[in-house]
């Protein structure tokens, strides 16, 4: 990280073990710093979606839903931001649904 300190690659690699480690609220600042610097990034957002979503942090997760959606619908990270986005609003069979299909596109 000091020798490389603007590659995304690596903040999201230590922003994921910080989550792995059930960091959250580090892995968060990581993530945030990733879409700051590239808003159409898809990688890993899913896992950044999961953060924000065990925080109840439903604004948040909304903008990222709706960033990812308009980026790349097709995406299985797409799918799994927008299962957790229902999910935590409580609609549980869209939520279903967006999680299936996250499952059909990653084969």
């Amino acid at each position: 990280q000091h020798i490389f300190p603007a590659s995304l690659y690596l903040v999201s690699q230590i922003a994921l073990a910080q989550y792995n480690m059930r960091d959250f609220n580090e892995a968060q600042v990581g993530f945030e710093r990733i879409l700051q610097a590239d808003p159409y990034r898809l990688d890993n957002m899913d896992t950044y979606s999961n953060i924000l979503y065990v925080k109840e942090q439903k604004t948040q997760l909304s903008f990222v839903a709706h960033n990812a959606l308009r980026n790349e619908k097709y995406r299985p990270e797409t799918c799994c931001i927008i299962g957790n986005y229902y999910s935590l609003k409580s609609q549980h069979e869209k939520a279903v649904l967006y999680f299936k299909r996250a499952l059909q596109l990653n084969r």
